[in-house]
């Protein structure tokens, strides 16, 4: 679940440095071309932020899917081992 922070904070970094070069690189120019630019790079971070929630909430509902699957099979298993006829457990919604 930390993938998508990792992701965040290489792309932050990335976003920092192209900030840092475009200070540089444009010294001494209008404080407007400054203000755009903190601006622009501002929306690309809340940007990458609502994505990374986004990528984080459907991590949470893959994680909710994934232990109904465990659950199911270990009804299967008790199913089998408890030698039960057929029909085996319904297969629960969801999954």
């Amino acid at each position: 679940m930390t993938w998508p922070i990792e992701a965040l904070i290489v792309t932050s970094a990335a976003i920092i440095g192209s900030f840092l070069t475009f200070i540089t690189a444009r010294r001494g120019q209008k404080g407007g071309d400054i203000q755009f630019l903190v601006t622009t790079l501002m929306k690309r971070v809340l940007d990458l932020e609502n994505r990374v929630n986004d990528l984080e909430d459907k991590h949470r509902a893959d994680a909710i899917i994934i232990r109904r699957q465990g659950d199911h099979i270990d009804r299967l298993e008790a199913h089998i081992w408890a030698g039960s006829p057929p029909p085996p457990p319904e297969r629960p919604d969801g999954i």
